[in-house]
C-alpha cells in the first residue's frame, strides 16, 4: 500500500458538536497518508487545533504520548457528557 495525498481536516476549535466528525477525519487522514508514527501524529494534532482547543493542548500535551491517548483526552474534555442521558430520555419518552 502506498501513501496517498489528502488535504488535512479543518482545524478543531473546541466545538463539542464537531469533535466526533473531526476525529474521524483525522483518523482517515492518518490512514490515507500512512502517518503511523506517534510523534508525527501528535505534531499534526498540534497543527490541527485552534482557539480554545489549541490552548487546552498547550496545557495538556505532556500527558499524552499517542494519538489514541490524545483522542481520549479530547473526548473527555470536549465530548458531549450528556449524550447518554439524552438518549436514555428519548427512549423513556417513546
Amino acid at each position: 500500500m502506498r501513501a496517498g495525498k489528502a488535504p488535512p481536516p479543518s482545524r478543531f476549535n473546541g466545538d463539542t458538536d464537531a469533535l466526533a466528525g473531526w476525529v474521524l477525519q483525522m483518523d482517515e487522514y492518518f490512514l490515507i497518508t500512512m502517518v503511523t508514527n506517534e510523534q508525527q501524529q501528535l505534531a499534526y494534532l498540534s497543527l490541527s487545533l485552534e482557539g480554545k482547543a489549541l490552548e487546552w493542548w498547550q496545557m495538556n500535551r505532556i500527558k499524552y504520548s499517542t494519538w489514541d491517548e490524545a483522542k481520549d483526552g479530547l473526548f473527555l474534555y470536549y465530548g458531549d457528557h450528556y449524550k447518554a442521558d439524552r438518549s436514555y430520555q428519548q427512549i423513556i419518552e417513546l
